[in-house]
């Protein structure tokens, strides 16, 4: 599968803010402060993510021309998409989504959402490509199919590229928040992946008229699960991890982490099978699961460009891996199927012990022991020896290893 995708849909501009409480435990007086601003959204977070780890990403939305709108075409570019598909017009559309950490009644971590359009309007405000006129020149503009194409709206426009996209030979990924009208089910119907919260669909029914696909139902502390082709539904456990501080877009890094996998398995969805699908979930879901330990959706790729390259195999010698995760006994993947021919150590390895493996030959090192539970020896290859890049191999490795910094440490106590 090339690793090129366009993405169509939800692009907003995030603002995290930071409810501090100087009488705690009383919630009154507060004071809150914006610490960061910056591209979001589903589609938009996705976007980022693959730039980041080197796909050819083309963003596909039609923005305003207002200080929000150029703010989000900017932050675009900065993580690496290519904005051939971006305009900033006035016919164009802005969101702002203001996202408010703070504590609830009970003193727990909470997010608050609301969100409104550019230039002080109530109502945010989408232009998605008509159906009729636009979505069809934006394809006849295009001069090769990507290998994937990403949605997270039924618009009738996207419906059209999906199917057209497909017919070429695209791979097309369907994320809806709900599967309640014709639309939905119409986007589905047009789409190979579909991935779904189960918060938001909780009904999974519909997934018995279309045994052609693939579906994924995220479950929050639950893990997840998938269903291939008809089949039965598989369940992958969670991955714990300790000091979460914003659980925001950890969606978004399964689904390009997942996509990530799947074109370094370079199999044709056709011939997918349910254990190469279980594999490239578990090493998805364990990127997403350290991506709720930095603030914001895009919060691990700013502790990654923060680390010099090389440093990683420095810090393996004073840091274990397993100290970023809780002290619960877990295994690094769920139980695999039956059918798996996928070796595992069971000798308690320690992660230490592999260094040299590293430094040598990462291709030998396929994975890591965080508990001294049975481990699957492939899932750390195709997690980190897939990506092409040394560099991104060295940053998220960092990320994954270094000590929180203070600043990042108040952060999570005020929670």
């Amino acid at each position: 599968m090339k690793k090129t995708v366009i993405g169509s849909g939800i692009y907003m501009l995030d603002s995290i803010v930071v409810r501090d409480y100087p009488a705690w435990p009383s919630l009154r007086p507060f004071t809150e402060r914006a610490v960061i601003e910056e591209v979001g959204g589903t589609c938009g977070n996705v976007m980022c993510i693959l730039a980041w780890l080197g796909w050819k990403a083309m963003p596909e939305v039609s923005l305003d021309d207002s200080p929000v709108g150029r703010k989000i075409a900017s932050d675009l570019a900065r993580y690496g998409c290519d904005l051939r598909h971006v305009t900033n017009t006035p016919g164009g559309g802005a969101t702002i989504l203001r996202c408010t950490h703070k504590r609830d009644a009970e003193g727990n971590h909470t997010i608050a959402f609301r969100a409104t359009g550019s230039g002080g309007s109530r109502f945010p405000k989408r232009h998605f490509l008509r159906a009729r006129d636009e979505a069809p020149a934006f394809l006849e503009s295009l001069n090769q199919a990507p290998g994937v194409y990403f949605f997270d709206d039924p618009a009738a426009g996207h419906r059209l590229i999906a199917r057209t996209l497909r017919e070429r030979g695209t791979l097309v990924c369907f994320e809806p928040s709900a599967i309640e009208s014709k639309a939905d089910l119409d986007a589905v119907a047009a789409s190979d992946i579909v991935k779904f919260s189960g918060d938001n669909v909780p009904d999974i029914s519909f997934t018995d008229r279309f045994p052609d696909k693939l579906f994924i139902q995220t479950l929050g502390a639950d893990g997840l699960q998938f269903r291939l082709r008809g089949g039965p539904w598989i369940h992958l456990d969670q991955v714990p991890v300790r000091d979460v501080v914003d659980w925001e877009g950890a969606g978004d890094w399964t689904s390009a982490s997942f996509l990530t996998q799947l074109a370094a398995a370079d199999v044709p969805f056709e011939e997918l099978t349910e254990l190469t699908v279980h594999e490239c979930l578990t090493a998805a879901q364990t990127i997403a699961a350290q991506s709720v330990c930095f603030l914001s959706s895009k919060g691990l790729i700013h502790d990654a460009d923060k680390a010099s390259p090389g440093e990683a195999l420095g810090m393996l010698g004073t840091k274990d891996i397993r100290s970023n995760f809780s002290g619960e006994t877990v295994s690094f993947v769920s139980p695999l199927p039956e059918d798996a021919k996928t070796g595992v150590y069971s000798d308690g390895v320690n992660l230490l012990d592999l260094v040299a493996g590293f430094e040598d030959d990462i291709s030998q090192m396929h994975g890591i022991l965080r508990s001294g539970e049975p481990v699957n020896m492939q899932d750390f290859y195709s997690w980190f020896g897939a990506w092409e890049e040394g560099n991104r191999f060295e940053k998220m490795l960092s990320v994954l290893l270094k000590n929180r910094d203070t600043a990042e440490r108040n952060f999570i106590n005020c929670y």
